[in-house]
């Protein structure tokens, strides 16, 4: 994942926030993410399974499927740790 705040919203970009926001939000069934800069926004319905992407300065919108939440490596050995916790 690119640290570079002057980023933009791009395609390859929002999927992968999206994926690592389902991770870090898997009760959310709705997630939007909007970009200041370049004016940019989208949207991922989790529960229609229908995402929207909008550059309004060029009046782009492309539709795409959300993306699955991201996994880590260690997200095994949480769940592990949480569970014998309990």
């Amino acid at each position: 994942m690119s640290h570079n705040p002057n980023v933009s919203l791009d395609a390859s970009m929002l999927k992968e926030l999206l994926a690592e926001l389902a991770r870090l939000l898997p009760d959310e069934d709705y997630l939007r993410l909007s970009h200041t800069p370049s004016r940019t926004m989208a949207f991922a319905d989790y529960e229609l399974g229908v995402g929207l992407w909008v550059n309004p300065e060029s009046d782009e919108e492309v539709e795409f499927e959300p993306p699955d939440a991201a996994s880590r490596p260690w997200d095994y050995a949480v769940e592990r740790l949480q569970a014998l916790a309990a």
